[in-house]
């Protein structure tokens, strides 16, 4: 009977810490980005599908360099025991220094996009300047994401993750459809 007890205890306060609201973001996430991938096969020939994974690819790789680790330095430090004000201070400073280093890392990108490093398709090299605009959401928002995180606010987050994907993903399919490569 205690062992029952236990399981709707843990059930309770995983619901009440955001835990499901987590879980359901992110299955809700993993579905209407497959869902989208299978509407945007269907639009794309396989050569452009395969230049937006090279795409992302280094987009992600210089998403991570731009992020500079600031994301994980607010989640750490802003999930400490401190002043509301310091808090605050952690994040808008590093807010600024992602800003800048996004600004650098774009440079440095859309340099070694226009001397065809990143990739030997000319198409890739050429769409990389438009592509790498992203740089500066995608990192701003993990150190916000990371500040939510920090301040345990779980459903919050959940919900932000929702929003953006499926805004994210309705326009990616708009401007696919309208576009074609170019969206």
């Amino acid at each position: 009977m205690s062992i029952v007890s236990e399981i709707r205890s843990l059930i309770k306060t995983l619901w009440q810490k955001g835990f499901v609201h987590l879980l359901s973001a992110n299955v809700i996430t993993l579905i209407f980005g497959f869902a989208s991938q299978l509407f945007i096969a269907w639009i794309l020939p396989p050569e452009d599908i395969g230049r937006i994974r090279i795409m992302q690819t280094w987009l992600g790789i210089f998403t991570i360099v731009a992020g500079l680790g600031f994301n994980v330095s607010v989640l750490k430090l802003c999930s400490e025991n401190r002043a509301p004000g310091e808090l605050v201070y952690l994040y808008k400073k590093a807010i600024h220094y992602t800003f800048l280093a996004v600004i650098g890392t774009y440079l440095v990108m859309a340099g070694i996009s226009a001397l065809g490093v990143l990739s030997p398709d000319p198409v890739v090299n050429k769409y990389m300047f438009i592509f790498g605009i992203s740089l500066l959401p995608l990192t701003i928002s993990a150190v916000y994401m990371s500040y939510i995180q920090a301040k345990q606010k779980i459903k919050l987050y959940s919900k932000i993750q929702v929003l953006t994907k499926l805004f994210a993903i309705l326009v990616i399919i708009l401007l696919t459809w309208l576009y074609k490569l170019e969206g």
